[in-house]
């Protein structure tokens, strides 16, 4: 299945039409574009937000449809109120369609008795109805999506550290500094007419990554214009003064800046002195707005990690720095492993796994069948076989994410293979990956 998704896509979905009832009680209905005004008034009681700006962007993203609002309904007065958007991830050579949820809120007066649950299981319907393999959530009361059967997602960290010292160990460090052929870099703020660069660059460096959203050129248009961001720098190799058919090929970075916060770093794969150049102008510039700290998000592995540790930094909180705690839930357990097993036949080759092999999965009660031979691999449910890897609900998300550490769980029990062949297959056909989503994507307007 082709993971892009069409903004025109729809799910046959009447508008305004009632999905669910709990007897007397309020309706989930999907909203309209005449919801919007009430919508946004409901919004501002519960969640104090959002601005009127983002709001908007909401509403012109350009995946989105009326009907990706679920709204609870009694006696046709909003009282509770969901938001679903679609996105499709990078995860290495592959895209996965994953379904995100924002915004559920019910009234103060109905909590309790049950309709938050309620919404949020109508939201995941919905995501799945509309070909989302993934459900992707951030949230402060993780206990809340936890008991719906949401299983909280590990991630890197940010990196925190003084300004002043980061510039200082900046000229103290192995980063690489020299332009290639000894050509110049020069750092300003970012123009329209380079939109093509910043598309070239990320896709030259997140294609083959595992986390990133996919970002169309009308989902970079809405990206730009939503405005999450106080600076946009760009990195230039050549001359001060570029002729304009040259502007485009020559960027080779980008940086995206939310007050102290280093939102995205990007520099061409052949060019990494422009991360540097990029960070010195950043630290500069925040040394002359009296920015003491500086935060950098980027995935594991980045040297600027190292660089920010020197200068006597700190990680951060993912649920502090970014709005809460990220959250998932695997909607089409079988869609989604059959899409992942077209890279199998390689990753068991690449491990010298003699085939036919076959790998069962047994998930609380769900029951999984993975068969690799010669003609291909098929991928069933209500078997296990005799090589078969036990595992809680929670840990499967985990497992089909690469976000399991094999020795700790096999040790701790958390998983339990019943075979040394069914750990070694576990281990070839999900390896741990470091999974890395870029804040830019989720930073309000």
């Amino acid at each position: 299945m082709n993971a892009r998704l069409s903004a025109s896509r729809r799910t046959g979905t009447t508008r305004g039409a009632r999905l669910a009832s709990s007897g007397e009680g309020p309706a989930v209905v999907v909203a309209a574009a005449a919801d919007h005004p009430a919508v946004r008034y409901f919004l501002a009681e519960v969640f104090h937000g959002p601005s009127s700006h983002e709001f908007k962007a909401s509403i012109e993203d350009p995946f989105h449809e009326p009907h990706d609002r679920l709204l609870l309904k009694q006696a046709d007065q909003i009282v509770g109120h969901v938001l679903t958007t679609r996105r499709v991830l990078h995860f290495g050579p592959l895209r996965l369609a994953v379904g995100f949820l924002h915004q559920l809120g019910i009234l103060p007066e109905l909590r309790g008795h049950g309709e938050g649950q309620r919404l949020a299981q109508m939201a995941e319907h919905h995501m799945a109805a509309c070909d989302a393999w993934i459900g992707l959530l951030r949230t402060t009361v993780p206990d809340f999506f936890q008991r719906a059967g949401w299983t909280r997602c590990p991630e890197t960290p940010s990196w925190q550290a003084p300004t002043r010292a980061v510039l200082s160990e900046m000229f103290e460090s192995d980063l690489p500094t020299t332009p290639r052929h000894g050509r110049q870099l020069q750092v300003r703020g970012w123009r329209r007419l380079e939109l093509p660069a910043l598309l070239r660059i990320y896709d030259q460096t997140q294609s083959e990554s595992h986390g990133p959203l996919e970002r169309t050129e009308a989902y970079w248009r809405w990206l730009l214009q939503r405005h999450a961001f106080d600076q946009l720098y760009i990195a230039l190799e050549g001359p001060p003064v570029l002729e304009l058919e040259e502007i485009e090929t020559a960027v080779v970075g980008y940086a995206a800046v939310r007050g102290p916060r280093i939102l995205e770093l990007q520099s061409a794969p052949d060019c990494p002195e422009a991360r540097t150049e990029l960070l010195r102008r950043i630290c500069g510039d925040a040394i002359e707005l009296d920015r003491h700290w500086i935060t950098l998000h980027s995935p594991s592995g980045d040297p600027l990690h190292r660089l920010f540790d020197l200068a006597g930094g700190r990680q951060g909180r993912p649920e502090s720095d970014r709005g809460g705690l990220l959250m998932v839930r695997i909607l089409s357990p079988l869609r989604l492993l059959r899409h992942l097993s077209s890279q199998w036949p390689e990753l068991a080759a690449s491990a010298g796994l003699p085939l036919p092999l076959e790998l069962g999965l047994a998930v609380d009660r769900h029951r999984y069948f993975i068969k690799l031979g010669p003609q291909g691999v098929a991928v069933t449910s209500g078997k296990l076989g005799p090589d078969h890897l036990r595992m809680t609900e929670s840990d499967f998300p985990r497992l089909v994410l690469g976000q399991l550490d094999w020795s700790i769980v096999l040790a701790a029990g958390q998983v339990i293979a019943s075979t040394p062949l069914a750990e070694t297959a576990g281990r070839v056909l999900f390896p741990s990956v470091s999974l890395w989503c870029p804040p830019w994507d989720e930073a309000l307007a």
